[in-house]
């Protein structure tokens, strides 16, 4: 079917009486028509837009043939089953869901005219769809090259839009009032917010010189880094725009905190400035009322549970928020205050120093300042100001001073070095031990036990060897006697060169070592070597007897004679006077 028009009775009765003629005169050349003359029917056809059918009918007509219909001034145009008058524009990118299914429609009537190929109906404006546009519009005459911006080349606009409707629906009518081509809407450029302050808290009130601490929170939209700068109020800044260190850079929301103390009373406003990666801020501000100071002593050691020995040196400290010297004491503590406060037990003082500086004092415990003693027990110990005593403070609990605890110990009297005992001769080993078996109770008094057992000792003989002396590492060895167990007292008479089981013990240097049975690091040695001597006799026997013998051995030791010199002595005189 070709569009009808104003031309269109004058083509139509033109193409009738050629085909009359044609039909009777049965050839062009019956007719008497040239090629011009052909030609010319032809091209007057194509410019009324006659279908190509209807041309193809003529011309073969015209040139002796027969027509693929007998009347090609009644050849049906190709049939459209839906009159498709389309609304609004169309483009890439479109689909049914913003054009109210009018791509749909496009597609039905581009695939009836043979321009749309693609398998189904989509509903979406896609590249396939364009493609068919653009044959369509070519094929028609309505553009046939540019693009859509320049010539509108695979975009449906209005005169896209006019020859589709009057293709479709024959004859045209008004077309309904073109709905508003939506302009898509650019993507807006994103917008850089400033950083929001969600929050913050810290105290509104302090004294001068006390630390408070403040903290902020804060977060940036785009969660991006922001950074943080304080302003006090008092000339001191945090951050890079108070000259101090470089400002606190922190992601996302995140609470912050700060610390700051004041020199002076007043009230200060303090600002908090948040700034992000892009340099937008946001500022929020809290106001501080800082008083002036208060004296006050609080007492650090001892505060209470500390046990503390007589003798030792310990140091009492405090914390004083105002310079001068300090007076320190010390006031007993009895249980009973706890129960019953008016209990008869005495409070009693001792002054411990007078005007001490600084915040600590090195203590003898047990001593007051005159050097007397304090008794062991529980005490508090007091700070006050030397030159404010209502500017004090107490230990919050008691302690204990305890009374020193005597360390066990033994010493060795005899041999304690440089005696010559002879060997049979019978010695006394004599000693002392300074472990009384006294303790101290909860309260610090010094309990003397009652031993229901005695203390008991063991005895032993090592040699000793000059090259020790010089050389310690001399390989001469050292060898260890037992002389006695479990001997009860301070003294044991020993039988010179003899063990406790009776074997002999060679003449030479030894020390004397005794020990605690019950506890074996309690001990001692002689302090220097004695000697272990063998009596000697000449061969010759003697009137003298055995008793007169060790009587002797005994005076020499007394005198530190040598006993063979002597008995040799007695001998030569027994001689001389024998008869």
């Amino acid at each position: 079917m070709f569009m009808k028009n104003k031309n269109f009775s004058a083509m139509v009765l033109s193409v009738a009486i050629l085909g009359a003629v044609t039909l009777t005169a049965g050839s062009v050349y019956a007719a008497g028509l040239t090629q011009a003359q052909i030609n010319a029917i032809v091209g007057l056809l194509q410019s009324f837009g006659a279908d190509q059918s209807v041309i193809s009918n003529v011309q073969v007509s015209l040139s002796g043939g027969t027509p693929s219909v007998s009347d090609t001034s009644t050849t049906p145009a190709p049939s459209v089953s839906e009159c498709y008058r389309l609304s609004s524009g169309m483009w890439v990118g479109l689909s049914d869901r913003e054009a109210g299914n009018e791509v749909s429609r496009l597609q039905k009537f581009l695939r009836v005219q043979g321009d749309f190929t693609y398998s189904e109906i989509t509903g979406f404006y896609g590249p396939a769809t364009e493609e068919a546009v653009r044959r369509f519009q070519s094929r028609v005459g309505i553009v046939s090259g540019g693009n859509a911006e320049t010539t509108g080349y695979g975009v449906i606009g209005p005169s896209t839009r006019a020859k589709i409707a009057a293709i479709s629906c024959g004859n045209i009518y008004p077309l309904p009032t073109p709905k508003p081509v939506p302009v898509p809407i650019p993507f807006p450029t994103p917008t850089n917010l400033p950083p929001v302050i969600d929050g913050m808290s810290g105290p509104t009130s302090l004294n001068a010189g006390e630390t408070g601490t403040w903290s902020v929170k804060a977060h940036d939209p785009e969660s991006g880094l922001l950074s943080y700068i304080v302003n006090w109020g008092d000339e001191v800044s945090s951050g890079s725009a108070g000259g101090g260190a470089a400002p606190m850079s922190i992601s996302a929301s995140q609470t912050t905190t700060f610390t700051h103390s004041y020199s002076r009373a007043g009230t200060y406003k303090i600002s908090f400035t948040v700034t992000d990666n892009k340099g937008l801020t946001a500022q929020s501000s809290i106001s501080v009322n800082v008083g002036a100071v208060q004296p006050s002593i609080t007492v650090l050691s001892p505060n209470g549970g500390e046990s503390w020995q007589s003798g030792m040196i310990q140091t009492i400290k405090w914390k004083n928020s105002v310079t001068g010297p300090v007076n320190i004491s010390l006031i007993n503590y009895l249980a009973c205050w706890e129960s019953e406060p008016s209990c008869a037990a005495p409070a009693v003082l001792y002054q411990i120093a007078s005007n001490a500086s600084g915040i600590s004092y090195d203590w003898v415990v047990g001593k007051t300042q005159n050097g007397s003693d304090i008794p062991a027990g529980q005490y508090k110990v007091t700070v006050s100001s030397a030159a404010n005593s209502s500017v004090t403070d107490q230990s919050d609990k008691p302690f204990s001073i305890v009374s020193q605890q005597p360390q066990p110990s033994i010493t060795v009297l005899s041999p304690n070095g440089g005696e010559n005992w002879v060997s049979g001769s019978t010695q006394k080993i004599e000693w002392k031990d300074s472990y009384t078996g006294c303790t101290t109770n909860s309260a610090g008094i010094s309990v003397c036990e009652l031993l229901s057992a005695p203390r008991m000792y063991n005895i032993t003989l090592s040699n000793y060897l000059s090259c020790w002396t010089a050389n310690p590492a001399c390989m001469a060895p050292a060898v260890l006697y037992q002389i006695a167990t479990s001997v009860i007292g301070s003294t044991y008479s020993w039988t010179v060169g003899k063990d406790k089981n009776g074997n002999d013990i060679p003449a030479g240097q030894y020390k004397v070592t005794v020990s605690s049975a019950g506890s074996p690091s309690v001990t001692d040695q002689s302090d220097s070597a004695f000697t272990i001597t063998e009596i000697t006799t000449q061969p010759a026997t003697t009137s003298l007897n055995p008793e007169a013998v060790n009587a002797i051995a005994e005076f020499s030791q007394k005198k530190n004679l040598n006993l063979a010199s002597i008995l040799a002595a007695i001998e030569r005189l027994i001689a001389a006077f024998a008869p």
